[in-house]
């Protein structure tokens, strides 16, 4: 095979070769295959998946800054000052949780394809960060 053309040899650069002499026009009328959607392929993402996250995100915002306080500020947790500072500015997020937790909690329930590994560990992580804030607070 010495006297052959590498750029020719190739059934794919032969085929790609073939199409290159033609015009947009006719490139244009082409019947390309369009692509599944997701219902075609028989899957779609759980319900309210992203309910767990901002449940999550929700609880690690205004727990946090309470567990830190019990070693950063111990004199001052008592006295109570710190804490209404910290309720203060965390309150936005604070409001929310209640309907976040019945949320998921109701997703759970009522609803099977939104009991995933994702949502069970979101769900989880949140109610020990919230648990472990209480016993913070209460300790």
């Amino acid at each position: 095979m010495p006297g052959m053309n590498l750029l020719t040899a190739s059934p794919f650069l032969h085929h790609a070769l073939q199409h290159a002499n033609k015009t947009v026009d006719e490139l244009d009328e082409v019947e390309w295959p369009h692509p599944l959607s997701t219902s075609d392929r028989g899957w779609s993402p759980p319900p309210l998946e992203w309910l767990f996250g901002s449940f999550l995100l929700c609880m690690a915002i205004a727990a946090l800054p309470l567990l830190g306080m019990r070693w950063t500020l111990p004199g001052a947790m008592r006295l109570g000052a710190a804490l209404t500072d910290t309720v203060v500015l965390s309150l936005p997020v604070v409001v929310p949780l209640p309907f976040l937790f019945l949320g998921c909690a109701a997703a759970l329930i009522l609803e099977p394809r939104s009991r995933t590994p994702a949502a069970f560990a979101a769900f989880g992580a949140a109610m020990a960060i919230g648990l472990t804030a209480a016993h913070a607070l209460l300790g």
